[in-house]
């Protein structure tokens, strides 16, 4: 039944990658606060595309356009996507102006693989037969991410639903890296005899392990590494080595950029399928009509009309959007797909088949726009095809739109959302680390103040710093995740709110809320450490202070007590009769300096027992730096 379903367009696959994995790692803190700042803004803006003209590994959208439609470029083709995407009511102005960077294609005419890789059975039948079929698009973004897309263009005859889901199995087919070793040491065995043929093999299956760099996993067994991020990974390491490594920064300053070396892991992604479909063609048998045809190879046009009529043809969508394939247990992999008659779609529930119509987000009636957490399907109308579109709000007689480009933009908002679901990600995992490390970092300031020693680490200040950072992006995704901000059009922002809950964007900001806020408690609770510390500091400079002037006091006494006896002895020789005066004033003197010197031994004899703590507080203001932090 699904071979008489038939489709005509394109198939975008948008992969994002977090832009830290190709930082050196001594600049990755630094890459970290620049990530969602005005001067990495401009650096993409500005910088990079300079750089990008002076090389032909990755083209200008606007150069690709004009290879791809050749005679058929048109004027309004100028316009970019975001662009359409303003006139259409998609994308406000804010868009264009903080959250648009360029877009490159990559030209694979320029990409040359090493010889013995590219005479390996898993590189040819899984890797390279996914990089010639689709065209690859990147766009780096301030928010710290690569979002790269891979486009299948399938326009004459088309492709069945059955073999629209095989190509996207096949994006997502893992490399077999324990079948490879095994390979190897049977080759070694086979052809111990013949060197050169040897040679040959071993090479072979060596280049693709050092290309997939599994040399890491030589101890332990791979279950997945699928070829979509191997070929992403690959696109984004092509770029960097494109734009000359480096973050150039206003003030003379640049974080270091480098393709990171052949691993099995991946940076923090995620990745989104968007099947358009300009034309969906049908057996007249599926279709709820009155004429009728038996020739298997007739396929008419199926309208939105047909759609809500024909369980087929919901069936198939349903089985398009899960993207599950049954295959049979004599199934044999063949260079492109497995045999068609040995694969099945499953049966989805009747109840998902009826209330397939129920989940149409599109604004017009012949149009249909279906979104789900992993895949989005939206079919045109077909007979506005070549028409121009244009909305009241805007002035079209300066922005001429047409009808097909809007969809384009649409597609545009479905990369904008999963980016800011990704950065939402990001800022959780980072958030949720960083309360990990603070409370680690408390307890064993904790273990200080139970020994009545408070003392701020130097690690504590640096944890603050960066939860003010992580705070930040926290405040960003919170912004772009109000659809409001960056989006006009009603039937925009339904769609881009229907994708964030589709998505779990909401729910992801919660979590970071509530890391947020434990971080801020936290932080609070350090910073009352940090006034009780002062505080301790300051009495432990008044008691110095205070054994400092006991020891003086004692030591002045002690020096000046004789030369007063003296005087007032003098004094008395020198008058025939002491005066009564005279002699009060020195029993005076005599008593306040026997009770001065004794309360300055009291001190001292303090100052012997504490001894310790008197040698330590001294340690501690020796070891205190000159200037606070």
């Amino acid at each position: 039944m699904h071979t008489k379903i038939m489709a005509k367009g394109y198939t975008n696959v948008v992969m994002v990658l977090n832009m830290k994995r190709f930082v050196r790692r001594e600049d990755q803190e630094r890459f970290e606060n620049l990530r969602g700042t005005k001067e990495f803004a401009d650096v993409l803006r500005t910088q990079w595309p300079a750089v990008g003209e002076r090389q032909r590994r990755f083209l200008s959208m606007d150069t690709y356009r004009k290879r791809l439609y050749g005679t058929a470029y048109r004027a309004d083709d100028v316009m970019s996507t975001e662009q359409v995407g303003f006139a259409t009511g998609v994308f406000r102005n804010l868009m264009l102006e903080r959250y648009t960077f360029p877009t490159y294609a990559l030209d694979k005419e320029q990409i040359e693989f090493p010889e013995y890789l590219s005479t390996n059975f898993q590189f040819k039948t899984l890797f390279k037969r996914v990089w010639d079929r689709w065209h690859i698009f990147i766009r780096p973004s301030y928010t710290g991410f690569f979002v790269i897309r891979l486009t299948q263009i399938y326009r004459n005859p088309g492709r069945t639903v059955k073999a629209l889901a095989q190509d996207i199995i096949n994006l997502q087919e893992s490399f077999d890296v324990p079948s490879a070793r095994n390979w190897l040491e049977r080759v070694r065995q086979q052809y111990g005899g013949q060197p050169e043929t040897l040679a040959t093999k071993e090479r072979s299956i060596e280049a693709l392990l050092a290309w997939l760099g599994a040399e890491q996993w030589e101890n332990g067994e791979l279950l997945y590494y699928p070829v979509q991020w191997k070929l992403a990974m690959e696109v984004a390491g092509y770029f960097v080595e494109t734009i000359g490594r480096e973050i150039l920064l206003p003030n003379g300053s640049s974080v270091r950029l480098e393709p990171p070396s052949p691993s099995i892991s991946v940076p923090l992604h995620d990745s989104y399928v968007i099947h358009h479909f300009e034309t969906l063609l049908a057996h007249p048998t599926l279709l709820d009509r009155s004429k009728k045809s038996d020739n298997p190879n007739v396929r008419i046009p199926v309208t939105v009309h047909d759609i809500r009529k024909s369980r087929y043809l919901r069936r198939a969508l349903i089985n398009l959007m899960e993207g599950a394939i049954l295959r049979g247990p004599d199934a044999v992999q063949s260079e492109d797909a497995p045999k068609a008659d040995t694969c099945l779609f499953p049966a989805p529930r009747w109840s998902d088949v009826d209330n397939l119509m129920q989940e149409n987000l599109a604004s017009w009636n012949d149009e249909f726009c279906l979104m789900k957490a992993r895949t989005a399907i939206l079919i045109p109308s077909g007979d506005w095809k070549n028409h121009e579109l244009a909305v009241s709000t805007m002035p079209g007689t300066t922005l001429r739109v047409r009808y097909v480009r809007y969809w384009g933009a649409i597609e545009r908002l479905i990369e904008f959302v999963l980016e800011i679901r990704v950065l939402a990600q990001l800022v959780e995992s980072a958030s949720f680390e960083l309360l990990g490390e603070i409370v680690d970092v408390v307890q064993r300031t904790r273990g200080q103040i139970a020994q009545g020693n408070i003392r701020m680490d130097d690690e504590l200040v640096r944890l603050t710093t960066r939860a003010a950072h992580w705070r930040r992006l926290a405040s960003l995704a919170q912004s772009l995740s109000h659809a409001h901000l960056w989006s006009r059009a009603e039937y925009a922002i339904r769609k881009a709110e229907h994708l964030f809950n589709q998505l779990g964007v909401h729910q992801t900001l919660e979590h970071i809320s509530r890391n947020i806020e434990s971080i801020n408690s936290v932080v609070d609770h350090i910073d009352e450490w940090y006034l009780a510390d002062l505080a301790e500091k300051s009495n432990d400079q008044a008691n110095l202070f205070s054994f400092a002037f006991a020891a003086l006091s004692l030591i002045l006494t002690v020096l000046m007590l004789p030369s007063f006896w003296a005087d007032i002895f003098a004094v008395g020789q020198a008058t025939e009769s002491p005066s009564s005066p005279l002699i009060i004033g020195g029993w005076t003197g005599t008593l306040l300096a026997a009770l001065l010197i004794l309360c300055a031994i009291g001190m001292l004899v303090i100052v012997i027992k504490q001894r310790r703590y008197f040698f330590a507080l001294l340690k501690a203001l020796w070891d205190r730096p000159l200037h606070p932090r």
